[in-house]
């Protein structure tokens, strides 16, 4: 008779002692294999009636007692755990002492990070293991991520003592700082309940100020003494955080206006940073507390958070323009009495946000103020290439055609070729942007390759079409010379004039499906690719799919459509795989002057 394999065994087993230690008015059913998930247990109240409260278990089990705190697992099942609706425990079963340890699947990601390993190890310790208060703890949790998750975002936050932790000599200094901010703030109440509040405990341990959300979250900031003011203003930060953590908006605004009124400083510069970068669209408050705490003083990681907000937000032009530019005053008027050098290293930064914001006049006078504190800037290709595209996005093509040859020379990059193409276009030097596009074609990536190919093309098309007419930056006059060449049937023009207005207008998705339609009809097979592969990278699969709507109203081939498909999701595919997603941020250390942050951007 054929047996079955411990493995097996110990999997029936670690389920059915599973089981037997949860509360028996609790619903455990046991799932698939192919489902990924061990068992579903739906908790159910001392009535016996549904709570609504579901959560799922991974089990893994071991006869190894040495295997007891520790469970080596594929990160691709722990994405698709956390991908599901219901939230997730991992379990280590050990047979040998009958224990079980056990997480919450967001406290294991919180532990493990982003791995580059395909499979990552979670530890556990003597605290994670179970006992008989932990389904009473495991509601409690799910009731605060219902909070989080369901409730209205016009709660308020609960703020208790952990009186499990508390009890030492300055015990009273918290009680004092908790009671100073539930009577000052007007969102920050005593209850705890969850169906009420978003609840906070806090105790002191040591020289620290714990703070968590139940099981959830917490943070911890070091205290520089336990006078109850300083305690209330470490708070008030921590609440402010966890609010914007939580999309708690309005209630982070409040506290972020106590937090202003009384002038409280936080001790930690990035638990502040985030409170200003979060608030952003609230710029006058959040330019305050940035200020207050001195965001602008150093250059570190929490500059940098708060910069990238700035730089990223959605505020109108003017507002986005005047917070940055009070931050980089603020910055310059702080290292007055620093080395040329270091505030050079200022204007650099003002510039490439005067830059983003679209403010060019005053981005080139930053760049010229950072090369004269520091020549030798001049030395370095991005400082050089970033000055170009100001000076091309003010009309001064010669002088940025010139930049960005320098540029090249100085760290040949084919994004900066094709760039210096572009200058040259402008300025009418056609060989020079046949040169710099050429340059460009050899690049291994398939999204510069293809856009350095479509250029070549157009500056091919402007050269001959500038025999006889004035090479014009309208669009106004481009979509004139659309529609008379398509009129005419001219159709090398009509692709030449959208090309143009693809890359002369920001509204340009209708205008990349039209140059797709153009190309389609024609001979040109690269063309067609380069044009697709533009609408791609620029719009993803959108450009395309209008183009694809209009094509098979007007009775077009399915061959054809099913060879374009095939090319754009090989494109999407690519565009997916190769998306830089991310800032690059040069800050100024203390002993290292020109350091590179890669910044991953939100979402």
């Amino acid at each position: 008779m054929p047996k079955r394999s411990r493995s097996h065994q110990l999997e029936a087993e670690s389920i059915r002692r599973y089981e037997q230690a949860l509360p028996s008015r609790w619903v455990c059913r046991r799932k698939d294999e192919d489902y990924g998930v061990d068992l579903e247990v739906e908790v159910f109240d001392d009535r016996d009636e549904a709570t609504g409260l579901i959560f799922l278990v991974q089990l893994k089990a071991t006869d190894d007692p040495t295997e007891a705190l520790s469970v080596a697992m594929k990160m691709d099942r722990l994405l698709y755990l956390g991908s599901l609706d219901c939230p997730s425990i991992v379990v280590r079963y050990c047979s040998v002492d009958d224990s079980f340890h056990w997480k919450w699947l967001s406290n294991v990601f919180a532990e493990i990070g982003q791995p580059e390993t395909k499979t990552v190890t979670i530890r556990f310790c003597e605290t994670d293991a179970w006992s008989d208060a932990d389904p009473e703890a495991i509601v409690r949790t799910f009731k605060v991520y219902r909070t989080i998750r369901l409730a209205s975002r016009q709660l308020s936050l609960g703020l208790g003592i952990d009186e499990r932790r508390c009890g030492g000599p300055h015990s009273f200094e918290l009680s004092c700082a908790v009671a100073e901010i539930t009577s000052s703030c007007r969102i920050v109440g005593t209850s705890l309940d969850p169906s009420e509040c978003l609840p906070v405990m806090v105790h002191l341990d040591g020289e620290y100020l714990r703070s968590r959300i139940d099981m959830i979250a917490s943070i911890t900031v070091h205290l520089k003494s336990f006078d109850r003011h300083e305690i209330a203003a470490q708070l008030s930060y921590v609440l402010a955080h966890f609010a914007c953590g939580y999309e708690f908006i309005s209630q982070a605004r409040d506290l972020a206006t106590l937090i202003r009124q009384r002038r409280y400083r936080c001790q930690s510069r990035n638990v502040a940073a985030v409170v200003a970068a979060r608030l952003n669209e609230h710029p006058t408050l959040a330019g305050d507390l940035a200020a207050l705490n001195g965001i602008h003083e150093r250059q570190d990681e929490a500059y940098l958070l708060y910069v990238h907000s700035l730089l990223s937000s959605s505020l109108p032009f003017e507002e986005r323009l005047a917070t940055a530019s009070r931050f980089y005053v603020d910055a310059l008027e702080f290292h007055a009495a620093e080395t040329p050098e270091r505030q050079s290293a200022i204007h650099y930064s003002f510039g490439n946000a005067l830059r983003i914001s679209g403010a060019m006049s005053r981005a080139v006078r930053q760049y010229n103020l950072a090369r004269r504190k520091y020549p030798d800037y001049l030395r370095r290709g991005y400082f050089l290439a970033e000055l170009a595209a100001a000076l091309f996005f003010r009309g001064r093509h010669r002088m940025a055609a010139t930049l960005y040859d320098h540029a090249y020379e100085a760290d040949a990059k084919p994004q900066v070729a094709i760039c210096a193409g572009d200058a040259h276009l402008f300025c009418g030097h056609f060989a020079e942007a046949h040169r710099c596009y050429d340059a460009a074609t050899n690049s291994d990536d398939i999204c510069e390759s293809s856009e350095a190919a479509l250029k070549d093309w157009m500056a091919t098309w402007v050269e001959q079409f500038s025999y006889r007419n004035y090479l014009t930056y309208s669009p106004h006059i481009w979509m004139s010379v659309l529609e008379q060449s398509v009129e005419a049937e001219r159709r090398d023009h009509a692709i030449g004039a959208c090309l143009m207005l693809c890359y002369l207008t920001e509204d340009n998705l209708p205008f990349w499906a039209r140059a797709i339609s153009l190309t389609t009809g024609g001979e040109d097979r690269d063309l067609l690719f380069a044009v697709i592969a533009g609408a791609v990278w620029t719009h993803g699969q959108a450009a395309y799919a209008l183009f694809r709507d209009g094509f098979r109203r007007a009775g077009g081939s399915s061959d054809a459509l099913r060879n374009l498909d095939g090319m754009v999701g090989d494109l999407f595919a690519q565009r997916t795989s190769s998306s830089k997603g991310g800032v690059t941020t040069r800050l100024l250390r203390e002993h290292h002057y020109d350091s590179v942050v890669e910044e991953p951007t939100n979402p």
